[in-house]
């Protein structure tokens, strides 16, 4: 038998030249020494978005607390849905300790988008806070949230 081992296909890496007038985010966000909590939906999709955010983070720099699953789970109090993650546990979580919170993949609460923003940005006020509290400066976006679902429509700032 005849054990030809094939050779791996290695495209060549090209050198990216930045053009004039296009911004990188990567040159605009500095995540050194910051503790950046993570949240990511209950599913593997969920899953896999705060893993690849928490990685683009710790490449920039910051310490990622990954967070996937709910206390109000666990606990048998029924954030099974968007709704409940937006009513009961954005409410209840401690980002005493963090400088920016990223939620990935869990979509506002179609039946009340109003108070799910709402939530989002009472989360983003609680880092705010948190950090004053701690003598540190506030940061301008101290809230990220990455979401694909067609229900997830922002009203106008």
């Amino acid at each position: 038998m005849n054990e030809k081992h094939l050779e791996q296909f290695t495209p060549p890496i090209k050198k990216i030249e930045r053009l004039e007038g296009i911004e990188c985010s990567e040159d605009k966000e500095n995540f050194e020494g910051q503790k950046i909590l993570v949240i990511g939906g209950p599913d593997a999709h969920g899953v896999s978005m705060a893993v690849t955010s928490a990685q683009y983070l710790e490449k920039r720099g910051a310490e990622a607390v990954i967070y996937v699953g709910s206390p109000v789970i666990r606990e048998g109090k029924g954030a099974t849905h968007p709704g409940a993650f937006y009513t009961k546990t954005i409410p209840g979580l401690n980002v005493e300790s963090y400088d920016r919170v990223v939620v990935s993949d869990i979509p506002l609460d179609f039946r009340d988008l109003a108070n799910s923003e709402k939530a989002i940005g009472q989360l983003d006020e609680k880092v705010r806070e948190s950090r004053q509290k701690r003598g540190l400066s506030v940061i301008e976006h101290s809230t990220f949230y990455l979401d694909h679902h067609s229900t997830t429509q922002f009203g106008a700032p």
